[in-house]
Formats: structure tokens, C-alpha cells, sequence
């Protein structure tokens, strides 16, 4: 359950990145909301996912999880785009995730 707490943590981080953006600065207070409440979760999760994973493998892990995580978003929901270099490197990571799932 550990993994699947990080990988959500993971996941809202990359939240909580986007709507900091969205929130022009902190101008525009829904999008600071999510952004604070989106953080609170992330941090929450990783609290509850070191319990079982070494922090430092945990760490890596949330914080690749996020960064793939904000490129999908950013490609998918506001049409940036991913060079094959960037998509090769996500899948790396990926691979290097699962290395450290496989091996723990």
C-alpha cells in the first residue's frame, strides 16, 4: 500500500505544481486553494508512504512521479510539447521506478 501512496503523492504534487501556475502569482485565490490542498495531500501521502520505503528511494521516486507526471499533464491538458529526447528520458525514469519497486 506504501507504493501506491507514493505514486498518488506523486501525482498530486505534479497537482499542486499546476495550479501554483494557474494562480498567476497567488492572484487568482481558487487556484491557490488547490494548490495548498493539493501540496497538503502530496505530503500527507509521502508522510504515510516512508513508513515502509527508505526515504531516500521514496524521495526519488515522488519527485519523478511528479515530473513525469507534469509533463504528461502539460502535454495532454495544455498541448505543450514532448521532444523524443524528453519522451526517452520519461521512460527511463520510468524503468528506473520500477527498479527501485522491484528491488525494495
Amino acid at each position: 500500500m506504501s507504493w501506491f501512496y507514493l505514486v498518488l503523492a506523486g501525482l498530486f504534487e505534479a497537482g499542486w505544481l499546476i495550479f501554483l501556475e494557474k494562480s498567476a502569482s497567488f492572484s487568482k485565490p481558487p487556484f491557490v486553494f488547490l494548490a495548498c490542498g493539493s501540496m497538503a495531500i502530496s505530503l500527507y501521502l509521502f508522510a504515510l508512504s516512508v513508513k515502509d520505503i527508505e526515504v531516500a528511494i521514496a524521495y526519488m521516486v515522488w519527485l519523478g512521479v511528479g515530473v513525469c507526471s507534469l509533463i504528461f499533464f502539460n502535454h495532454v491538458f495544455l498541448g505543450s510539447t514532448v521532444s523524443l529526447m524528453q519522451g526517452i528520458f520519461m521512460l527511463l525514469l520510468f524503468i528506473a521506478i520500477i527498479g527501485l519497486k522491484v528491488s525494495s
